[in-house]
């Protein structure tokens, strides 16, 4: 008998979340495997309106039209879940819109929007976070759930260089966080940000990086109580780097200019206090010729 996670997420009005909060977004945690319901309601009838579950890159998930179930509207669903999604289609009329997501996988990992674009009260939203872990067993027998890819991104650009973060959430334990070249060469970073709440640990680590030969980066990820390892690259755009450069050559420029005014300006001074000297002397010389 497979196992039912039921997440309730809200829409403003709708009852209370039993999931952890993160930054305004629900989040849940399903081991691989299981199946997965999302719950989102309203307070109004969905049967004859429309349901529109989209993932986080804004694909199709399941969409519900006026009585077109989702197994029926297969042409534009993204193929990692055809098949495996559906809703509670005779609860639709009591405003249950719930997602029923089959046999979760690693990659189903991310963020769900629920959409109901055609209330009478106006366009509603909502979205929450599933996060589907794999289990493994540590040296002692204990059960914890391995992390997931972390998240890269380019965070600024500075005259430093270039800034990346690299972000792990979720995770059941504190893992190890490191940066490092695609070529596996380690680079200095700040210390790990770590938040943690109800046992579950984000960790976000931030690097400056300069120009490479391939401008590959690679976070690492470790959970050593469990042997776990997992790393994400991201390549750097040249044109960050061109941006930093002429953004040197242009303060490089700037100081050779400030450079070169002020010492036309100290010439300046200089002359003009020659000529005041001479102008001085002259009239000392004829003040004495004048006396004799």
């Amino acid at each position: 008998m497979r196992t039912l996670v039921f997440v309730f997420c809200s829409l403003g009005y709708f009852g209370a979340t039993q999931q952890d909060e993160t930054k305004g977004v629900s989040r849940t945690y399903v081991t691989e495997g299981e199946d997965a319901v999302l719950h989102c309601s309203s307070v109004e009838s969905l049967e004859n309106t429309v349901v529109d579950w989209k993932n986080q890159n804004k694909e199709e998930v399941c969409l519900y039209d006026r009585g077109r179930h989702c197994e029926d509207r297969r042409d534009n669903q993204d193929e990692q879940y055809k098949g495996r999604v559906s809703l509670f289609y005779d609860k639709l009329k009591n405003g249950n819109a719930s997602l029923i997501l089959n046999n979760t996988r690693i990659e189903d990992t991310g963020n769900y929007t629920c959409i109901f674009p055609l209330l009478s009260s106006g366009i509603q939203s909502s979205t929450i976070e599933l996060i589907v872990e794999r289990v493994y067993k540590n040296r002692f027998g204990l059960k914890k759930g391995a992390v997931q890819a972390p998240f890269l991104g380019i965070s600024d650009v500075t005259e430093a260089g270039v800034e990346l973060q690299c972000v792990v959430r979720g995770s059941s334990s504190k893992p190890s966080v490191e940066w490092q070249t695609c070529e596996g060469t380690s680079l200095n970073s700040e210390e790990p940000l770590v938040s943690e709440t109800r046992g579950r640990y984000d960790t976000t680590l931030l690097v400056t990086v300069t120009e490479t030969k391939t401008n590959c980066f690679r976070c690492v990820v470790k959970q050593e109580d469990i042997y776990h390892r997992i790393d994400d690259d991201i390549t750097v755009s040249e044109k960050l780097f061109e941006k930093k450069s002429s953004h040197d050559t242009q303060s490089s420029h700037s100081t050779v200019v400030l450079v070169s005014i002020t010492a036309v300006v100290i010439g300046v001074l200089l002359l003009l206090v020659l000529v005041l000297a001479l102008i001085f002397t002259r009239r000392r010389i004829r003040r004495k010729l004048f006396n004799i």
